[in-house]
């Protein structure tokens, strides 16, 4: 699960773009590197990967070991995750309401954050923004409930959200699973 995480802290950085093959030297530097990661960043990419195969659940779908090449899982994990349709896909427009299973799913990821961060002893504050200190502080301005958010920076956070969830066909296929039906 810890490629799983380092890969998942990368999109996050938009660092990671082949999609067909790890490199593997690259993340764990970059993981272990104490100027972009500390603890905390890894236990919250650790958190997101281990709630993947609730998520596969959601869908009616689990991962299963492959020895099938990394590109050729992609191939077949997109696949699978053609129950999403290509305009939802593209639309990361905070929603009005969360009506389809990707908009769901998403807000799910959000309170699987929220959560994680309040376990943690994070605490929202309205003025936080992504600073680099906001580890330190344990504030942020996107810990609360979608219902709550109100301005255009928050409301970004959905595509954060979004991506924990479209991403994971990506993930699995580098760490050769494969996405098959319940």
């Amino acid at each position: 699960m810890d490629i799983v995480a380092k890969l998942i802290h990368s999109k996050y950085l938009n660092k990671y773009l082949d999609n067909k093959k790890i490199d593997i030297k690259a993340l764990n530097e970059e993981w272990l590197a104490k100027e972009i990661m500390n603890a905390h960043k890894r236990d919250s990419s650790r958190a997101q990967a281990l709630h993947i195969d609730t998520k596969l659940i959601a869908l009616g779908l689990k991962k299963v070991s492959s020895s099938k090449s990394s590109a050729e899982l992609l191939e077949l994990n997109n696949e699978k995750f053609k129950i999403f349709s290509d305009a939802e896909r593209e639309d990361k427009k905070f929603p009005k309401t969360f009506d389809t299973l990707l908009k769901k799913l998403a807000r799910s990821e959000h309170n699987r954050w929220n959560t994680f961060h309040y376990l943690k002893g994070w605490e929202y504050e309205e003025a936080w923004s992504n600073k680099i200190d906001s580890d330190k502080a344990k504030k942020h301005a996107c810990l609360r409930p979608f219902s709550e958010f109100n301005t255009t920076a928050s409301t970004d956070t959905y595509k954060y959200d979004l991506d924990a969830i479209l991403n994971i066909p990506i993930y699995l296929a580098l760490t050769k699973y494969e996405l098959t039906d319940i």
